[in-house]
């Protein structure tokens, strides 16, 4: 038995002079191995910046050309609130307010039309700043103004003068829609009626706010999209609106079409 030990111990002593030896040189290869990938990394960061700045192509208005270092999104600062996406569009958005203008019964180009409101219609009577006067591919004539009352005015003043030749469309604003996290008892026929119950701060009408459509995510939330008015929607993002038993978080409900 005392020479069995001492062949065991032997065997394993080395067994584990062994190991060490395997486990020394792969710890010589990986420190070679990082000594390698530091240097290619530090190769690839050089040449990156020695490479020329390249310009992204011209606006349409060719005002301006933005190198691709510009490009890059800027982090906001600490301690600000990030702005969302919907009031980055508002800031720099140039609201028009329009109309489409076609003839009736007998056919009348759009030179004609043109021609027509240019004698019968004085935007300075009415009070009226027209931004816009073009004709569309097929073949409407496109009104623009910068406001609501304009637009108005307008469309009353072509009415009265040219409704028997003209036909009048106006373009209507898209309300905003807005994202409401909310449980399952939720649904969209009790959703209205329960926000006005338990949030007496906003003031809703029947048309301020109607629940469009819900859905369930893969994680098994629900998330109820809402169309409301502007100014509702600046009450509900600026409270914290009550739901059932939870408090529910609430945002813009942006669909990004794609070029």
């Amino acid at each position: 038995m005392k020479n069995d030990i001492l062949e065991s111990v032997s065997t394993l002593r080395k067994v584990f002079s062994k190991m060490k030896t395997q486990l020394k040189n792969k710890s010589e290869e990986n420190k070679k191995l990082s000594k390698e990938f530091m240097k290619v990394t530090e190769e690839m960061v050089r040449m990156r910046n020695s490479q020329p700045v390249i310009q992204v192509a011209p606006s349409l208005d060719h005002k301006q050309e933005i190198s691709r270092s510009e490009a890059q999104p800027v982090p906001p600062s600490e301690g600000r609130r990030k702005k969302l996406f919907v009031e980055v569009l508002k800031d720099g958005a140039d609201k028009r307010y329009k109309l489409t203008l076609t003839a009736k019964g007998k056919s009348q180009s759009p030179e004609q039309i043109k021609l027509q409101l240019k004698k019968d219609i004085n935007p300075t009577d009415i009070k009226v700043g027209v931004k816009t006067l073009k004709t569309l591919r097929d073949g409407r004539i496109l009104v623009e103004t910068d406001s609501e009352e304009e637009i108005n005015s307008l469309s009353l003043a072509i009415s009265t003068k040219c409704g028997e030749q003209l036909e009048i469309r106006k373009h209507t604003l898209r309300k905003p829609t807005l994202i409401l996290y909310v449980s399952e008892e939720t649904t969209i026929e009790n959703a209205t009626d329960i926000i006005k119950a338990q949030n007496p701060d906003i003031v809703l009408n029947e048309d301020n706010i109607v629940a469009k459509f819900r859905y369930k995510t893969r994680k098994g939330n629900y998330n109820l999209v809402t169309e409301v008015r502007p100014q509702t929607q600046k009450q509900i993002l600026h409270t914290k609106l009550k739901i059932g038993r939870e408090i529910c978080n609430v945002e813009d409900y942006l669909v990004h079409t794609r070029c």
